[in-house]
């Protein structure tokens, strides 16, 4: 999830995507990745987490469904706590 956070999270860069080599035997694919790629360091998970937050409370629309969202979490959590006793 961390992975997937942080990919969709960072600006697309030419430079950072592989070119399609071809398929292995066993049917994945194949890619070669060129030059800064490999190289990039990675970010804290708090440095991480602040600037998706920045993103998603910049816009009013991703601001309200993050906010459903979090509802939604805090009160299903509740229900369950409270059943569960």
């Amino acid at each position: 999830m961390c992975s997937a956070t942080y990919t969709l999270t960072q600006p697309v860069r030419a430079t950072g995507r592989g070119s399609l080599v071809g398929y292995s035997a066993a049917g994945p694919p194949l890619y070669n990745f060129a030059g800064d790629t490999l190289q990039r360091t990675s970010q804290s998970i708090m440095v991480l987490a602040r600037s998706g937050l920045r993103q998603i409370l910049d816009e009013s629309d991703s601001r309200r469904i993050f906010y459903f969202l979090c509802i939604n979490l805090v009160s299903t959590n509740s229900v369950v706590f409270v059943i569960g006793c």
